[in-house]
């Protein structure tokens, strides 16, 4: 009787599972239907399911209760918009976390190819001290899965393709997440390894050395980029302070400037031109960045 409890209780938990996995399949083939979506939540490490779903529309609905009709609607609205600059952030924040972890991933790979390991054999080794749920463990494993079922040329290929993630709106491309110019050397190092047949240790070694050379530099960039917008920001502000203040203790100065020719055209032409100003110096610094 004991066996027959133990057996069925088995099959219970094989059924349970089997069809846990197929929906949460059925749920990722759909969602790969956007990808953009799929490819954020990849990033971010979130997995969608029922569970997830069911507990989302209860909290509308419990929410519900204390908003009026006018402000469910501004939170349906506004809701897309806050998931997916979650999803971006989060997204974001994964892919800086593997190109801070790749520099010493690559040089642990180095160091086996140097004893005479393959490199599937010295990428496996190497992963064994990272954690299966982070973004590099991920990629790696996939591209080691890749050249066993495919080939090599196929797995370098779509090696940190899922990094690169661009929302299309007609003729216009929004950049979402970027893939660090590591990877991109790194696919480069492939190939050029792979077509020459020169060592890919070498390789490695020019790939880590440029990364943090970049590296350096970018720090050095943000920080700029940073004084710069703080500039464009205190302008902003400190600029109209003084008439916001005068003005502010007596409004009838306002009222008179306004009212004559040469005032409104002063005050429109200094509104527009401080606002030109701020506009620019943003975009120069973006430029710069």
């Amino acid at each position: 009787m004991l066996q027959r409890l133990k057996a069925i209780k088995r099959y219970h938990s094989l059924i349970i599972d089997y069809y846990a996995g197929s929906s949460e399949d059925y749920l990722d083939s759909q969602l790969k239907k956007f990808p953009v979506i799929h490819k954020l939540c990849f990033l971010s490490g979130i997995q969608v399911s029922y569970a997830g779903i069911l507990l989302l529309l209860v909290s509308l609905v419990i929410l519900s209760f204390w908003l009026s009709w006018f402000e469910i609607l501004l939170v349906l609205l506004m809701l897309p918009v806050v998931i997916l600059g979650v999803l971006i952030l989060m997204a974001r924040r994964a892919v800086g976390a593997l190109s801070q972890q790749l520099p010493a991933f690559l040089l642990s790979i180095k160091s086996l190819l140097n004893t005479g390991q393959d490199l599937v054999q010295a990428i496996k080794s190497c992963l064994e001290s990272f954690d299966k749920h982070t973004l590099l463990h991920k990629e790696f494993t996939d591209f080691i899965n890749t050249i066993r079922a495919k080939n090599f040329e196929e797995a370098v290929n779509s090696f940190g393709e899922r990094l690169n993630v661009q929302l299309n709106i007609g003729n216009f491309t929004i950049q979402l997440v970027s893939p660090p110019q590591s990877v991109i050397l790194l696919k480069d190092a492939f190939r050029i390894s792979s077509k020459e047949g020169a060592s890919l240790s070498a390789f490695i070694d020019r790939v880590v050395k440029y990364d943090r050379i970049i590296e350096l530099f970018s720090q050095k960039a943000r920080s700029a980029v940073t004084t710069q917008k703080i500039s464009a920001y205190g302008i902003a502000i400190i600029g109209p302070l003084p008439l916001v203040l005068r003005f502010s203790r007596n409004p009838e100065e306002l009222s008179v400037a306004l009212s004559s020719t040469v005032g409104f055209s002063m005050i429109a032409l200094g509104s527009v031109l401080l606002v030109i100003g701020f506009v620019w110096m943003l975009l120069l610094a973006k430029a710069k960045l």
